[in-house]
C-alpha cells in the first residue's frame, strides 16, 4: 500500500475515498473491532489513491490482517465490507474460521453516510449476519 492508505489500522482505505471520511463517524459496536475494506461476496479489494483496485484472495487478506498493527486477535469482528455476508458469506466465514471469532458482516452493499449512519442495501433491506467459526485454519 502506498502513503495515501491507512496502514497502521485495520481500515484498508485510502484518504481520498469517501468511505475513509464517513467511517470516522461510525459508532463503535461494543465488544467488536471494526475491519473496514471494500469487498464483494467473493473477496476483498484495496483501492489506492489513484483509484486502482487490487483484488485480494481471502487468504491474502487474512495474511495482511494478521500482520496489521491495531488488529486485536481473539476479539469479535464487525467486517465492514460490502456483501461479505451475502449468500454463504464466504469472506466473513473465512475470517471467522481463520481467527476463531464471531464475525458480523453485511448481506448487501454497505452504505455509510457522512454522519456515520449505515444502511445495508440500496433499499435498506440487508442485515448484519453473524458467522461463527466452524474450524480453525492452520
Amino acid at each position: 500500500m502506498n502513503g495515501d492508505a491507512v496502514e497502521l489500522s485495520p481500515r484498508f482505505l485510502n484518504k481520498h475515498d469517501q468511505l475513509y471520511k464517513n467511517i470516522e463517524q461510525v459508532k463503535p459496536l461494543e465488544g467488536y473491532q471494526d475491519i473496514v475494506c471494500h469487498g464483494d461476496a467473493y473477496g476483498f479489494v484495496i483501492r489506492n489513491a489513484d483509484g486502482v483496485e487490487t483484488h485480494l484472495t481471502l487468504r491474502e487478506f487474512g495474511e495482511i490482517l494478521q500482520q496489521t498493527p491495531g488488529f486485536e486477535k481473539g476479539k469479535p469482528i464487525r467486517l465492514m465490507a460490502c456483501e461479505a455476508g451475502a449468500g454463504d458469506g464466504l469472506p466473513a466465514q473465512y475470517i471467522a474460521d481463520l481467527f476463531g471469532v464471531e464475525v458480523l458482516a453485511p448481506t448487501d452493499i454497505l452504505i455509510v453516510a457522512p454522519d456515520g449512519t449505515m444502511k445495508i442495501g440500496k433499499n435498506n433491506d440487508g442485515v448484519w449476519k453473524k458467522f461463527e467459526p466452524r474450524r480453525k485454519f492452520q
